[in-house]
């Protein structure tokens, strides 16, 4: 790898300590939410009564209207004052939903909730995100790596939240009331320090955020979608969660179907991988003061690229899971690298590049979908081998030079 030519240290401090782990904070407890629903739902299927298919729709219905109605968020939400008050609107709504959720007598309820709950934390989450990745914009790379550990931290700790709460005489509708607490008082974190945009970091764009009519922004962030490197980015984006989000959700089942795993042991691997994502992002944080982002997404590709396909054909369970954790630990900087680099090529602009993000994420929502039809026609075992395109297609599609 080549070292930066320029140290994050002779970098003036734009953004707060503070102001970062409210940020952080945000981060940490939409993933809590979500480590703990995953956990908590064959309690909520055991108390409400659901079928497969009810337990089906609370998973996929929020999701595809919460991202449709997340998608013109970044573009109308503006910048400045009216963008902090979008976020705390978004951060009352989603508490409100937790508690909501906690309270649901029936399945229709429980279903409002939580989609109530997605475009929500677009707007307190997500807005919280492009408002850090603005206020310190030399150092993108560096806090997204950051906000990725806070979310992965989030992960592990829902599960844990669930047995505490559970070991206490509690139930699932307790762990949601204490989930409403968590984000009240992130809201609370937000409201009284949440990181401030610094300047952009580039030129006042007409019909950019604060600078005319939504239309006018509209016509900006088609515009952007010219730029090469904002459709590269945006490409990336969705071709890192392969091995990302759509490999860990077929994971347990990859395990069991085609490594003959039981469901135990398919559970304990999923546990390693995410301990293991973790002390990757850690590992990140450290790679990315010391070297250039493009060097850490171009190893971290390279050897995923090796490490997959090791994964694929590892003759016993053990030497699998070993695998596996190495590969969680080159995937870790992907999605914080290439979200800054998206962030990066749309400069003052964050708002833009949240909803085109949002607009890429529908499209990339059919890559499960298409895993599945594979594995329906020729097996599962060749659907999770197509994954393997992910780091060929990442380090193929890099810019030739680094960023200073």
């Amino acid at each position: 790898m080549a070292r930066m030519t320029r140290r994050s240290a002779t970098r003036p401090a734009l953004l707060s300590m503070s102001g970062l782990l409210v940020a952080l904070s945000v981060e940490f407890v939409d993933e809590l939410v979500d480590g703990t629903k995953g956990a908590a739902l064959p309690l909520i299927r055991g108390d409400l009564g659901l079928t497969y298919s009810q337990i089906g729709l609370l998973a996929a219905v929020p999701l595809l209207l919460g991202s449709l109605l997340e998608l013109p968020l970044g573009l109308l939400a503006g910048a400045g004052s009216r963008r902090f008050r979008v976020v705390l609107a978004g951060g009352a709504v989603l508490t409100a939903a937790l508690a909501a959720a906690s309270l649901a007598p029936s399945f229709v309820t429980l279903l409002a909730a939580f989609v109530i709950f997605f475009p929500a934390s677009g707007a307190f989450v997500s807005l919280t995100q492009s408002g850090l990745m603005d206020a310190d914009p030399g150092r993108r790379s560096q806090h997204m790596a950051r906000w990725t550990l806070a979310g992965s931290a989030g992960s592990v700790a829902g599960p844990l939240l669930l047995v505490a709460v559970i070991g206490m005489g509690g139930g699932w509708r307790t762990a949601y009331i204490l989930l409403a607490v968590a984000a009240a008082l992130a809201w609370v974190g937000v409201a009284r320090g949440g990181p401030v945009p610094a300047p952009p970091d580039g030129p006042a764009v007409p019909g950019g955020p604060g600078h005319g009519s939504e239309r006018a922004t509209v016509r900006q962030a088609l515009s952007a979608l010219r730029s090469g490197d904002v459709r590269r980015w945006l490409v990336l984006l969705e071709i890192c969660d392969l091995l990302l989000d759509v490999f860990s959700g077929f994971l347990a089942l990859y395990l069991v179907a085609v490594a003959h795993a039981t469901a135990a042991q398919a559970a304990l691997a999923v546990a390693v991988r995410l301990a293991a994502g973790l002390a990757g992002d850690v590992l990140v944080i450290w790679l990315l003061e010391r070297f250039s982002s493009h060097a850490v997404l171009r190893a971290g590709a390279a050897v995923a690229g090796v490490l997959y396909p090791a994964f694929l054909v590892a003759p016993g369970l053990g030497l699998k899971v070993a695998v596996l954790a190495a590969l969680s630990v080159a995937t870790a900087p992907w999605y914080p690298v290439i979200q800054a680099e998206l962030y990066h090529s749309l400069p003052g602009r964050s708002g833009i590049a949240l909803s085109l993000a949002s607009a890429a994420g529908l499209l990339g929502a059919f890559g499960p979908l298409a895993v599945g039809l594979v594995a329906q026609r020729f097996g599962l075992a060749w659907a999770v081998t197509g994954l393997a395109v992910a780091p060929a297609v990442i380090l193929i599609a890099m810019p030739g030079r680094s960023p200073g």
